[in-house]
């Protein structure tokens, strides 16, 4: 709520801009502290162990959606090309 009064106080001051930038940089430094601050916390309790966000069951899944989607996008464009040339 802050960062949307300050921003509406400097646009009317006839910055515009800075409150453009007020409003996008506020929104990504939050974004990235609120990610950031607990991944950190979490590396530094586990003195250094990598994080792992998937279970196995599910790189799996992602592993095959990839795979599929690549072939389904690939395939209508490689045969486009062959009718042009």
């Amino acid at each position: 709520m802050q960062d949307a009064l300050s921003s509406v106080l400097v646009a009317r001051d006839g910055y515009g801009d800075m409150a453009v930038s007020n409003a996008i940089g506020s929104n990504v430094f939050d974004i990235n502290l609120g990610l950031g601050l607990p991944f950190l916390m979490r590396i530094a309790i586990d003195r250094g162990r990598a994080i792992d966000l998937l279970e196995t069951e599910e790189r799996v899944s992602t592993h095959t959606h990839t795979h599929a989607h690549t072939h389904v996008v690939a395939a209508p464009s490689t045969c486009s090309r062959r009718r042009r040339g």
